[in-house]
């Protein structure tokens, strides 16, 4: 089925698309179904799904908020470091936002710890 060949398709793809669903469901006629396609007369399978991944790692290497590195960690290193998390988080996502919680609970523990510890310094200080 060539979708350019009529042109009210071409103009509209949501038309097509509808046109293709109604087709589909129809008894009366079949719709081959086409699994792969190649590179060269139009846009190939191979280059949609590569085109998938790289905007799914680059959207997931944007999203990484990485802890500040230290100052002696190479740039090869950090970089090393955050495409880990990058494959992590294609992967496993779950395992980065467990990772993002566990640290948020770690952080809020530690902001309770330290006004507790600062409300005794100043006790401490108002007592002398």
């Amino acid at each position: 089925m060539n979708i350019d060949s009529n042109t009210s398709h071409a103009a509209n793809p949501l038309l097509s698309l509808a046109d293709m669903s109604t087709k589909m469901n129809s008894t009366n006629s079949t719709i081959p179904r086409v699994s792969w396609v190649s590179q060269p007369s139009r846009r190939g399978t191979s280059q949609l799904v590569g085109s998938c991944v790289i905007t799914l790692a680059l959207c997931v290497w944007t999203a990484l908020h990485l802890n500040v590195p230290a100052k002696e960690k190479s740039v090869i290193r950090r970089t090393l470091h955050k495409a880990k998390w990058a494959l992590f988080g294609i992967l496993a996502p779950e395992l980065v936002v467990y990772t993002a919680f566990v640290q948020l609970i770690s952080a809020a523990n530690l902001r309770r710890w330290l006004i507790e510890v600062s409300k005794r310094r100043v006790r401490m200080h108002t007592h002398d």
